[in-house]
């Protein structure tokens, strides 16, 4: 995203997820803006459309501004468009490690207050086990990396009986301008968890301008 231009030094009302993504789209277009291994690509327009589709979407889902949402998905470009959607709607990413079960997967969910988790259908056994320890959560996003999966069929009944289920699609909408109003700089982005290696794991709240700073550092 941040090819071919250094973004410590765009204004500061421009150094968001949203605007540096329409900046490349624009300037970049049809190139790759993602090839994975196994040679599925994306380029950097369909993506700053896409991202502002889950965006538009996920507002009119009903995640609200500066909300926490868990992501527990596989590496894939259907994450990344999940990243830089919750960004421009505003919301807060809490992504989960895809090892994490039991005791210290209820505590992060619990921890980050998030209300609405979206998780890839083979991990959903984990949160069949903890769910009557889940403080907040309502509602469960269902992802199939395989799009010919019926991810319905899979909720365990713990989850399906409790919670709010709804489809991945279902955070998309046909609109595919850019989400108003525009988050700003300053607000967060994610809650990145510690491995806990000391103590119980912690969240570490971070802005674009955090991002865009560790960059410019590890350069």
């Amino acid at each position: 995203m941040t090819k071919a231009f250094t973004p410590s030094n765009l204004p500061l009302v421009e150094r968001t997820v949203g605007r540096i993504l329409a900046r490349q789209a624009d300037r970049f277009a049809d190139k790759n803006f993602i090839e994975t291994t196994s040679g599925d690509c994306i380029s950097y327009r369909d993506m700053h459309l896409r991202s502002n589709q889950f965006a538009q979407g996920a507002a009119a889902f009903g995640i609200e501004y500066q909300e926490p949402v868990l992501v527990m998905l596989p590496d894939t470009i259907d994450y990344v468009t999940v990243w830089c959607g919750l960004a421009k709607r505003g919301a807060i990413e809490v992504p989960i490690n895809l090892a994490y079960r039991k005791n210290i997967l209820k505590r992060l969910c619990n921890d980050s207050t998030a209300k609405r988790i979206i998780i890839d259908c083979q991990y959903v056994e984990r949160l069949e086990e903890i769910a009557d320890d889940l403080e907040h959560l309502d509602c469960v996003i269902l992802y199939a990396e395989d799009q010919k999966l019926d991810s319905y069929g899979t909720l365990p009944p713990k989850l399906a009986q409790t919670y709010q289920v709804a489809g991945f699609e279902d955070l998309f909408s046909d609109i595919s301008t850019d989400f108003e109003p525009a988050p700003q700089f300053s607000d967060l982005v994610g809650i990145m968890y510690t491995s806990g290696t000391t103590g119980a794991s912690k969240g570490v709240s971070t802005t674009p301008l955090a991002f865009i700073l560790l960059r410019r550092w590890c350069s």
